[in-house]
């Protein structure tokens, strides 16, 4: 399997919580693992987000961090190329996506096309989600609570 990771499911497989075995279960079966570059950025955010809030010790944001850090590397990561920023804004007329989410969608609609092959599509935001099985992604999880 191919899967294309939005960061609210990649989150999962470094902060356990709801879901987090069926993200780390996807990611060991998949033989490419695709992201955007954006991604990384909004890793950071989220895993600073959670120690701000006492969620993590300091010690588990910096293993967290550099666990990150080294998996990056084994990701297929997208470029936000002219090409992903036309895909993107032009789903905005079908769906009510935010900024970020529509790039990973446009990326991954990208890629799906670059690859010739199906993708599933890994994510936990309902908007997302639904826009991405509009687009016939096998999305992942199969059903999300609204």
């Amino acid at each position: 399997m191919i899967a294309y990771f939005d960061t609210s499911a990649l989150i999962k497989f470094y902060i356990d919580e709801k879901d987090s075995d069926l993200v780390k279960e996807t990611v060991k079966s998949s033989e490419v693992v695709f992201t955007s570059k954006i991604s990384y950025v909004e890793m950071f955010s989220v895993f600073s987000r959670i120690k701000r809030d006492q969620a993590i010790t300091e010690n588990d944001y910096r293993r967290i961090l550099k666990s990150f850090i080294v998996d990056w590397e084994s990701y297929a990561v997208i470029e936000i190329t002219n090409r992903i920023l036309n895909i993107s804004s032009q789903l905005f007329e079908f769906y009510p996506l935010r900024s970020l989410d529509a790039l990973h969608l446009g990326s991954a609609l990208f890629t799906q096309k670059e690859v010739d092959e199906d993708i599933a599509f890994v994510c936990f935001d309902n908007r997302l989600w639904k826009a991405a099985k509009e687009e016939n992604f096998k999305v992942i999880p199969e059903s999300l609570n609204d």
